[in-house]
């Protein structure tokens, strides 16, 4: 289980519902798919980056897509950097 499963996927979930006032499976899964796609390795994949991902949830998100997004890369950021951290303490 990684930070995507234990720390993003919370997050995106309650941020939808605050969006949208409930929870919304569907949309939390399409966003956690696109922040999939950022990260890839998988030659097969086109990566998304973090400006196409506004793109892409500004349909969904409208004016608040952008803002959203770099809340999410923000807690990304520091979920990595804690676990890097932790680990090197280890």
């Amino acid at each position: 289980e990684g930070i995507v499963d234990r720390k993003l996927k919370p997050w995106v979930k309650k941020k939808v519902a605050e969006f949208l006032g409930e929870e919304d499976i569907s949309m939390t899964s399409y966003i956690l798919r696109k922040v999939e796609l950022c990260n890839t390795a998988q030659p097969m994949l086109v990566p998304r980056t973090p400006d196409q991902l506004v793109a892409d949830l500004k349909e969904l998100l409208d004016e608040d897509a952008e803002e959203f997004v770099v809340k999410m890369w923000r807690m990304l950021i520091f979920e990595v950097l804690r676990a890097q951290l932790t680990s090197a303490a280890g």
